[in-house]
């Protein structure tokens, strides 16, 4: 009788302690392109819902010499979208850097709620913490917060916190 509750316990405790299974895609997936936040508090998830060079991957990207430009959304019911525009400047090694902003006129985020439009905030864009890069093979790992604002609406602050990505760039 011993035996058959040890057994029973072992069995328990090998099956209940076993490996928390993550979505593939997700920023606990080293593997896969991610592009995860927390916008005022609440889990925000890029997924991609478009053709194009990146297909199937949440964060389109495109790196020049002088610009590293991300556009990643999600869909909203059948029709409308959440987008998020990171503009970082000088991406050259591995380093936290600021969001891009000119004139107060960079859009950070569409809600496409009652406020629309979300800008940086030139005193305070946020930070791109670039963790690592692997340039032969165009992938980009890191985090980011920010905090946008929306002159037109009372109240209107978005923070965004806790954010992971992971991608490939073009």
């Amino acid at each position: 009788m011993k035996k058959i509750a040890i057994y029973s316990l072992l069995c328990f405790l090998l099956f209940s302690s076993s490996c928390k299974k993550d979505k593939p895609g997700t920023a606990d997936d080293e593997q896969g392109d991610y592009f995860t936040c927390y916008v005022n508090g609440e889990y925000w998830e890029a997924y991609s819902d478009a053709a194009g060079p990146q297909s199937g991957s949440p964060v389109y990207a495109e790196k020049d010499n002088e610009f590293l430009t991300l556009n990643v959304s999600r869909l909203l019911g059948s029709f409308y979208h959440q987008k998020m525009f990171l503009i970082i400047k000088n991406v050259s090694a591995l380093d936290t850097y600021p969001f891009y902003v000119e004139h107060d006129e960079v859009v950070g985020f569409r809600y496409y709620d009652n406020c629309d439009k979300y800008y940086y905030d030139s005193l305070n864009p946020g930070s791109f913490n670039l963790t690592y890069w692997d340039q032969q093979e165009h992938r980009m790992k890191g985090t980011f917060s920010m905090t946008l604002r929306n002159p037109d609406c009372p109240d209107s602050l978005l923070y965004i916190t806790n954010g992971k990505f992971s991608f490939f760039y073009y």
